[in-house]
């Protein structure tokens, strides 16, 4: 008998189902589904502690494949049907508005879907119709802040973007800029206290000053002081001795870090107050600085003069215009490559082929970065050899946010402590 659905009478239809046979295949596919699972770990199992070959071990997983797919093949089947019992177990289904005889009211505070045809009141009389093309939900409107009304959508918000610009001329320069890669992005997504008010930039009771990273001043500690100051470079190499006495030895470090004392190099009250200048004008150990290493500041022996000949940094291709300055430290075994970031203006001295070039003609020197640039036209050809000759500073920082001097004990020629370490650029 056809329903008329334009009537203001309300119909309903109950629906008994016996449901017995899909639920049972129901649980027969999920304990299908953990029966495979059972059957993989067990299968790695015996490959793995019990020997057994990995031919066996496919052999038996692919006999359980065909659970795994008889369990994808029951999923669309779960579905129908659960929204089917859904709608039966409630009390029936109503068509053409109006509640059902027997279903109760089913809250939808918090939203929800309705996945079968529901009516409803719109007021005036009129009746809506809600699930009759498929499932439709019910979403909560929430006011925000900014007084407007519409859906909250929860999650978690898109995170701040890290960009690090990185300059490196080639991949052992990038290789060797890892450990400040890490400090900088360790830096960069650690949280920051909130300070109060009185403690922000140019609040006038405090100011806090936060330096970019790596920033670096391009100034020269009092060459007077670090001419007598001590230290020299240090490795990392992890040395693991057996019991049979032969060791197994392993270099941490590719490139050698240096680091200094400069307070032997202090002899009067006037140096000290000097390096407090200098020392406050860093901030501790928030800039880097030059520093003229009292052993090894030249291309060359410390009693000779630079040479353009004196160190090879590298070999034409006709093509490439800029090449870092470098000092090879050794010859026979395995000589090392330093790269000279911080070369003193006015020493650097280039020859190609062993002819040499003329600064601002030929080439030009960036001495903030130690990279030699050919001008057009004098590119060095395919094969040609690149000396250097130059006198460099190392880029280094304090290594201590606290300078301790006691006066007394100066006056007895006590030396204060003043460590300084190199940083890589």
């Amino acid at each position: 008998m056809p329903i008329d659905t334009t009537a203001d009478e309300t119909w309903a239809i109950d629906v008994v189902a016996n449901t017995s046979q899909l639920e049972a295949s129901l649980k027969s596919a999920t304990s299908l589904g953990r029966g495979f699972s059972s059957a993989l770990v067990s299968a790695f199992d015996g490959l793995v502690a019990k020997g057994k070959s990995l031919g066996d071990v496919l052999k038996s997983l692919a006999l359980r494949l065909s659970d795994l797919v008889l369990k994808a093949a029951l999923k669309p089947l779960d579905n129908l049907f659960g929204s089917f019992l859904q709608s039966a177990f409630s009390g029936g289904f109503s068509f053409g508005g109006g509640a059902t005889s027997a279903a109760l009211p089913i809250p939808f505070a918090a939203g929800g879907v309705i996945s079968s045809p529901v009516g409803f009141a719109l007021g005036g009389g009129r009746k809506g119709l809600a699930g009759e093309a498929g499932p439709e939900a019910i979403m909560p409107l929430t006011r925000g802040p900014d007084g407007r009304l519409g859906v909250a959508v929860s999650g978690a918000a898109q995170g701040p973007v890290i960009t690090f610009n990185v300059p490196a001329a080639d991949a052992d320069s990038f290789r060797r800029s890892e450990s400040q890669l890490a400090a900088m992005l360790a830096r960069a997504v650690s949280p920051l206290p909130l300070l109060p008010s009185s403690l922000r930039e140019g609040a006038g009771v405090g100011v806090v000053s936060k330096a970019p990273p790596m920033s670096f001043h391009e100034i020269r500690f009092p060459p007077a002081i670090s001419r007598n100051g001590q230290g020299g470079p240090e490795r990392r190499t992890d040395v693991v001795v057996l019991g049979s006495g032969h060791e197994e030895r392993n270099a941490r470090w590719a490139d050698s870090r240096r680091s200094y004392n400069a307070g032997y190099g202090i002899k009067s009250l006037d140096d000290l107050n000097a390096v407090i200048a200098f020392f406050e004008e860093r901030r501790g150990r928030l800039h880097g600085f030059r520093f003229r290493d009292p052993y090894d500041w030249k291309s060359c022996a410390p009693s000779a003069m630079p040479s353009p000949l004196d160190q090879i940094i590298a070999t034409g291709d006709g093509a490439t215009a800029a090449f870092q300055l470098v000092k090879i430290y050794g010859s026979s075994y395995a000589p090392w490559t330093r790269s000279i970031a911080k070369p003193v203006a006015g020493t650097v001295l280039v020859a190609v082929g062993g002819l040499t070039k003329a600064p601002g003609t030929d080439f030009t020197v960036d001495t903030t970065t130690g990279r030699v640039t050919f001008l057009a036209g004098h590119i060095p050809a395919a094969g040609a050899v690149i000396t250097a000759g130059f006198e460099f500073d190392v880029p280094v920082r304090f290594d201590t946010d606290k300078l301790e001097v006691n006066l007394q004990g100066f006056h007895h020629g006590a030396i204060p402590s003043i460590p300084i370490v190199e940083i890589r650029l």
